[in-house]
């Protein structure tokens, strides 16, 4: 009905109030009208209209929340009176502002799921509104916070990296942070007082903004050895956006092998120094070689079991060597390899493939030699390395002029010393 008693039989005496609870008449156009009971035509109405309005009680986000960029969570509210639709939007400033919507427009159920926003923030607030009548709204009574969110991906628990390496600290990053900062402990956190800084700010970031591994930096792992290890990475500024290497992992000790290390060519026989660096209290290191360029290390290829690892002083460049007397394996693919004679996964190789080859010397003719046209003679030499054959050629020059180089023969087995000429 266009008109509805509020009440009958009120006290008309003047300055009496009638405490009127509003009814569900949602309007703008709405005004009262008294009269005597007994008399109608002793009346008088509202000089103008006033509005009853739909009444609105945010309960989520309300203050104190803790919302991450990209979660979904529910915004709700309670009503009275009859509201088809409602707005929300929030602000990022307190309440100051709310100029961003989160939907112009959706049904009055009391609850939207929403995808919280990159929009950083400590001072968050949401605003519902009736969309039939912008002074029907609720505001949450305090701030909320929006946050970003890092995920450490490694070291994430049971990794082995080794004093003196360079190893990628990596993580994801959810919401605009722009820097993080890094962190160790070799007790897992268990002592703040000895967690060690490993940089107080680097960017969040790589390209793309967002996705795995999308954060990275070099660390060079310091010389703390320990198997209770947890790296910790958190938002530089706001530290209670943060996350731990999920379980422990190693620092140990570390051995880098200087040389061989690719391009050498040692000859049967002779000797020559292995060399490397280690780090850490490593105590002995095996040395072995392959020749296949190190798909396979054979047992037989073992150069020493053990040998100490270190000289004086413990930490330093080529501070470890050991004096190879080079075995027949002659060939193009040999690597050495240096390990932790108690701990086979501490290890380096030769960064490339190095050469042993054997060698040859002419003991006649040997110089002072005479020999006749026409007469056969025996050229000899000795061999050092198990090559199979040997090319002879002679110069009227010694060999000042390749050209006028004469071959004697292409190939000769090399394992009889002798050659008759």
């Amino acid at each position: 009905p266009a008109n509805t008693t509020i009440a009958t039989a009120v006290n008309a005496t003047t300055g009496t109030p009638y405490a009127w609870t509003i009814p569900d008449a949602v309007s703008t156009t709405v005004k009262v009208r008294v009269s005597n009971e007994a008399d109608a035509t002793v009346v008088d109405v509202s000089d103008a209209t006033f509005a009853v309005l739909a009444g609105f009680a945010l309960t989520a986000p309300n203050g104190s929340e803790v919302w991450t960029v990209g979660s979904g969570q529910s915004i709700t509210w309670t009503t009275n009176g009859t509201a088809t639709s409602v707005e929300l939007r929030y602000s990022t400033d307190g309440g100051l502002n709310y100029l961003n919507v989160i939907t112009a427009s959706t049904s009055n159920t009391g609850s939207y799921s929403w995808t919280v926003p990159d929009a950083i923030t400590t001072a968050g607030r949401v605003k519902v509104t009736h969309t039939a009548n912008a002074n029907a709204f609720d505001t949450s009574n305090g701030n909320f916070k929006i946050r970003g969110a890092l995920t450490l991906t490694a070291p994430n628990g049971g990794e082995q990296w080794g004093i003196a390496t360079v190893e990628l600290v990596k993580w994801d990053v959810t919401g605009s942070i722009a820097n993080v900062k890094l962190e160790y402990s070799t007790n897992a956190f268990a002592n703040e007082l000895q967690t060690t800084v490993i940089t107080p700010s680097t960017a969040a970031n790589t390209d793309p903004p967002t996705g795995a591994n999308n954060g990275q930096y070099s660390w060079t792992i310091p010389n703390t050895p320990s198997a209770t290890t947890k790296v910790r990475i958190s938002d530089a500024a706001d530290s209670t956006v943060l996350d731990l290497s999920n379980a422990n992992f190693s620092i140990k000790g570390s051995v880098t092998l200087t040389a061989p290390n690719g391009s050498e060519a040692w000859v049967v026989g002779a000797v020559q120094n292995i060399t490397w660096n280690v780090f850490g209290a490593i105590a002995n290191v095996k040395l072995q070689y392959s020749t296949d360029g190190g798909t396979t290390w054979p047992v037989g290829n073992v150069i020493i079991a053990s040998t100490p690892a270190s000289t004086d002083p413990p930490i330093g460049a080529d501070n470890g060597q050991y004096s190879w007397t080079i075995p027949d394996a002659i060939g193009t693919q040999l690597r050495v390899r240096v390990s932790d004679a108690n701990d086979a996964s501490t290890l380096d190789d030769s960064n490339a493939n190095f050469e042993i080859k054997g060698s040859v010397a002419v003991t006649a003719p040997n110089g002072g030699d005479v020999w006749i046209v026409g007469a056969s003679q025996n050229i000899t030499w000795t061999r050092t390395g198990s090559f199979a054959n040997v090319k002879l050629e002679y110069s009227k020059n010694g060999f000042a002029d390749e050209l006028q180089t004469v071959l004697i023969s292409g190939s000769a087995p090399a394992a009889p010393l002798s050659f008759a000429w």
